[in-house]
């Protein structure tokens, strides 16, 4: 977003001003490949973990209205997880052929050349952009992590 205001000749404190005005449609999804990393940031109990794991439970995260992290729906298998963030991408995307979507994973290229695929083949983005997470969210989501950021409308965060 801050590259496409610089194109529109907005310096940085307009820039700042408009990014505080949209953040609120900016829609996150996201999923871990590994519960205990829920487990030890506190989010998950451990019999949660321990069943989750066995049953092979992955969960789907957003932000919420208050910015926490919440679940939003669970599902069997790494390859359903990745199938439910693009069909919610396709429902919530607002302008896709205008934006910039971008995907983050921790150690999961594959995954997520996977996902952006998917994003490709209805509801296709102006251009995808895939990177690592940093270190230290890495350590608390672990490796695995996979997690879409895109522009969808003001009630996002409700959904």
């Amino acid at each position: 977003l801050a590259a496409d205001y610089r194109d529109e000749g907005l310096d940085v404190d307009a820039c700042y001003e408009r990014l505080m005005e949209e953040r609120h449609t900016m829609c996150q999804v996201f999923t871990v490949d590994d519960l205990k990393y829920l487990r030890h940031t506190g989010r998950l109990s451990a019999i949660k973990t321990i069943i989750g794991t066995v049953l092979g439970i992955k969960p789907l995260l957003k932000g919420d209205t208050e910015g926490k992290i919440v679940c939003f729906a669970k599902v069997r298998g790494r390859q359903r997880a990745i199938e439910e963030m693009a069909k919610r991408y396709e429902e919530l995307v607002v302008s896709p052929e205008t934006q910039t979507v971008c995907i983050s994973h921790a150690d999961c290229e594959a995954d997520a050349q996977i996902l952006a695929s998917m994003l490709r083949r209805s509801k296709a983005p102006k251009d995808i952009l895939i990177v690592d997470y940093e270190p230290v969210t890495g350590s608390h989501v672990g490796p695995g992590a996979l997690a879409l950021f895109f522009v969808s409308d003001d009630n996002v965060r409700n959904i």
